[in-house]
């Protein structure tokens, strides 16, 4: 797999992508899309392996939706791939990597005491999250304790040595808690620039191109949070806006030409979409525009 695929991929999760445990606290990631395609979710099981089933559709007016999902060990290894690789869901996926495989806890490893000193928690799952969602982990704060013969308190939960049977560990069901707190917080501002390819597999998640029946390009994407749609505007321009219904649209209208020119190397569900939008010509407007809403997914809007 090489870094454009990954990135693709990373898009393409922060997009339409879910980390949860699903029966018998089997660890699952998913893709989950609504469009007339399924080139996208295809990728993702040639790359990772996994199934694709067809779930239906929840209305007439709607496409079917297919979803990709891995599970156990694999879902796990995704996680431990992927993580670095995605901006909206890292935490999710850091926090989901370190998930017990086989048992139903492990020993918590990977940061320092004076780390942990630095910190006050109200329980030990608050502790887990905090740590996991920057990779790192509990067990040695807990030993480096134990070493000195005596307990550390913080904030409501105590360490305490490993002879005394009182090791703490990490669970699944406490990772299963802290995934669902993660899903509930707004994504946090990024950064870093958007590289191409996961620019592309976001669009090809959760963006929407059209035209406009004078011909220019007019390309959006729609978020519950303002993080993605501010990052896509630092890249390329266009306007950011708060919807009636409380979601934040990114519209790019001037330089939608070269949008499409970025991405389309690495499209995958949206390529053919794309492709005519490189090669339309003023004559071709109205032919373009059909093709383009035969071939749209849920986004299609009449008048556009």
């Amino acid at each position: 797999m090489t870094e454009d695929q990954k990135w693709y991929i990373g898009g393409l999760f922060d997009a339409d992508g879910c980390v949860y445990t699903g029966a018998n606290n089997a660890l699952v990631v998913s893709v989950t899309q609504a469009q007339k395609g399924i080139a996208a979710v295809q990728f993702l099981q040639e790359i990772f392996g996994g199934t694709i089933t067809d779930r239906g559709q929840r209305t007439a007016a709607h496409q079917r939706l297919h979803g990709w999902h891995l599970c156990g060990q694999n879902a796990k290894s995704f996680c431990e791939i992927m993580h670095r690789y995605v901006f909206l869901k890292r935490d999710q996926l850091q926090l989901a990597s370190q998930y017990p495989m086989n048992t139903t806890s492990r020993p918590v490893s990977g940061i320092n005491l004076s780390t942990m000193e630095e910190h006050s928690f109200a329980s030990l799952e608050a502790a887990v999250v905090f740590f996991g969602a920057r990779g790192q982990t509990l067990h040695k704060a807990a030993i480096s304790a134990c070493l000195h013969g005596k307990a550390k308190q913080h904030g409501g939960f105590v360490w305490t040595s490993p002879e005394k049977s009182t090791e703490w560990k990490i669970t699944k069901q406490m990772i299963a808690s802290q995934l669902k707190i993660l899903k509930t917080k707004p994504h946090k501002l990024i950064k870093d620039v958007l590289p191409d390819p996961y620019i592309a597999g976001f669009f090809d998640g959760d963006g929407c191109f059209s035209l406009t029946p004078k011909g220019v390009h007019a390309h959006r994407i729609c978020q519950k949070y303002i993080a993605i749609c501010d990052a896509f505007q630092k890249r390329f321009g266009g306007s950011v806006k708060l919807t009636r219904e409380g979601y934040f649209t990114w519209n790019l209208y001037k330089g939608g030409l070269a949008f499409v020119q970025v991405v389309y190397p690495f499209l995958r569900g949206k390529a053919k979409q794309a492709s005519l939008l490189l090669s339309f010509t003023r004559s071709s407007v109205d032919h373009v525009r059909e093709q383009l809403r035969d071939l749209k997914g849920n986004h299609w809007r009449k008048g556009i």
